[in-house]
């Protein structure tokens, strides 16, 4: 468990360093970045590590609310469903872990919005409204052409019709329904 908790914390702390990088050097669009190949890998370990609460959730609350709000419609679709993904595993993991002890209330209010963001209303504020299975959609991987490293082809999923725009008024409500 120690292990665990050591890797969540380097992988949390190496996915804000990165994030933070990218303002040095600003392109229009995240996945654009030369550093978005290590953003992409290390969110997909974020939502590995965040089954089963491994990644101490209530300790590492902010660094991951802060890490969602840069990754919301960043990336193919796979991606905004790993991010989706993540957001409900770290409110499940709310629900269930035992530190910190939240009031019934508290619980009440964390199920509820478990339920709002499994709504058609956030698929389509993470971009991945037209997915039928966010859960699949997350660990769909692409087919790897011969010679090419897989986070290029998985950017080349990226199409007109694929990428869904995030209006400022989407982040603020995703903003909103995470506090």
């Amino acid at each position: 468990a120690a292990n665990v908790a050591l890797v969540a914390r380097k992988v949390i702390w190496r996915l804000c360093r990165v994030i933070d990088k990218t303002c040095i050097s600003p392109t229009s669009q995240l996945e654009q970045h030369i550093m978005w190949d290590d953003i992409a890998n290390l969110a997909r370990y974020l939502l590995m590590l965040s089954f089963n609460n491994s990644l101490d959730v209530a300790r590492h609350l902010p660094y991951l609310f802060h890490i969602v709000t840069f990754l919301v419609c960043a990336g193919p679709v796979s991606m905004r469903a790993s991010t989706h993904g993540l957001v409900i595993n770290i409110i499940h993991s709310l629900c269930t872990c035992t530190k910190p002890v939240f009031s019934e209330e508290a619980l009440r209010v964390l199920r509820l919005s478990l339920d709002e963001f499994s709504l058609s209303k956030f698929y389509q504020l993470f971009g991945i409204s037209n997915v039928h299975n966010a859960a699949t959609t997350a660990f769909r991987s692409a087919h790897r052409v011969a010679g090419e490293r897989w986070s290029a082809v998985d950017r080349s999923f990226i199409t007109n019709s694929d990428k869904e725009r995030l209006s400022l008024s989407s982040l603020e409500a995703i903003t909103d329904a995470l506090l």
